[in-house]
């Protein structure tokens, strides 16, 4: 039956009418219970709103013992994280205090297990820590050893590096023997012998 909510109105109170007494009890006495739930409710909810009203009120204002600093909002946030900390401990005081033994014992494990877990993965990654760390110093002694290689090669390509190395010799002792002793050679001798040009 598809009617309005006009004349589902008027059906329903043509229904409350013509009940008797006693069937409408029923009904007052769910009513009744009804509404003494919702005022209760009410009261409760309302209660708990004018307690948390007058709680942010007495944070903004400076107590005893307190300075400028310990009021306002970061009071109220610290004040809302250690009331959710204490609700927390007390739901698991409560699990606790209910838990039987076999659960006690069966959490424990767990708590172990959990730990080990934890133990075992820092164990590794202090391992592959270390490892890492002994690959690092060992590339850096095979490029030290690959540079030292390098320039002993470069020391035995050339001569006179060989002989700066070993300590004996000069620059000069590879040069050709007339660059190195010019007044022996007729262009030298002319050269020594010749007066400069004085002004």
């Amino acid at each position: 039956m598809n009617l309005s909510m006009g004349d589902a109105m008027t059906e329903l109170a043509s229904r409350w009418k013509n009940m008797s007494d006693d069937d409408k009890q029923k009904y007052l006495d769910l009513e009744t219970k009804d509404r003494e739930r919702f005022e209760r409710e009410s009261a409760e909810a309302d209660a708990e709103r004018l307690a948390e009203q007058e709680r942010r009120r007495n944070a903004l204002h400076v107590k005893a013992g307190e300075d400028a600093r310990s009021r306002g909002a970061r009071k109220i946030q610290d004040e809302e994280r250690e009331r959710r900390e204490e609700e927390k401990e007390r739901r698991r005081l409560k699990r606790e205090a209910e838990m039987d033994d076999d659960e006690r014992a069966e959490r424990d494990r767990l708590i172990a297990e959990k730990k080990a877990e934890v133990e075992e993965r820092q164990r590794k990654r202090a391992e592959e820590e270390k490892a890492l760390a002994h690959q690092h110093k060992k590339l850096d002694k095979e490029s030290a050893k690959k540079a030292a290689n390098r320039l002993e090669y470069l020391f035995k390509q050339s001569p006179i590096f060989a002989k700066l190395k070993m300590g004996k010799g000069d620059m000069n002792d590879d040069a050709p023997e007339e660059e190195k002793n010019p007044e022996k050679t007729g262009r030298g001798a002319r050269a020594a012998s010749k007066p400069h040009h004085i002004h």
